[in-house]
């Protein structure tokens, strides 16, 4: 369709949130231009910081679009403590491979990185993980993670197409 352009929304995550005798079914997650949350059963949404961890920004968007300022302070903060308590669930190797997918690739592909071209390969990341809506910091773990991994030379280039 002309005019149209497609988007890989990530992340999504719904919850169920009872506060002040309400209940908020709300959808959060990353898109193109950072985070975002839905609330249908109020018939209301948002963009949020691309930080789950931004409660002060998240709390404040979400709370005009409620138009309940107690509401969206407290739910940015569960969407918060959620998103801590999902990272702490996650091992180490399965972020990885998350992320990996996240941006395209997979860990066999991640593997034949040589450290040489580290530096050229974390610019090629963090400009994928752009485009597909993951925060510097998740990626920052992730090359970090995948640098204490890799073998300083096993004979390939990884090349990521643009």
């Amino acid at each position: 369709m002309e005019g149209v352009k497609e988007y890989q929304a990530g992340n999504c995550t719904e919850l169920s949130i009872n506060y002040g005798g309400n209940n908020y079914l709300v959808i959060y997650g990353n898109h193109v231009n950072g985070g975002f949350c839905s609330i249908p059963n109020w018939e209301v949404g948002c963009e949020l910081s691309s930080y789950a961890d931004d409660t002060f920004f998240n709390g404040e968007r979400i709370g005009k679009a409620l138009g309940n300022m107690d509401a969206g302070n407290y739910i940015a903060g569960i969407i918060a403590e959620h998103e801590k308590t999902k990272m702490a669930a996650v091992s180490p190797e399965d972020l990885v491979r998350e992320k990996a997918e996240a941006v395209g690739r997979t860990l066999a592909e991640l593997a034949v990185c040589k450290m040489n071209n580290a530096l050229v390969y974390e610019m090629k990341l963090q400009m994928k993980a752009f485009e597909s809506g993951v925060s510097n910091d998740v990626m920052n773990s992730l090359v970090c993670q995948l640098s204490d991994g890799i073998s300083k030379d096993n004979g390939a280039e990884l090349e990521m197409e643009h």
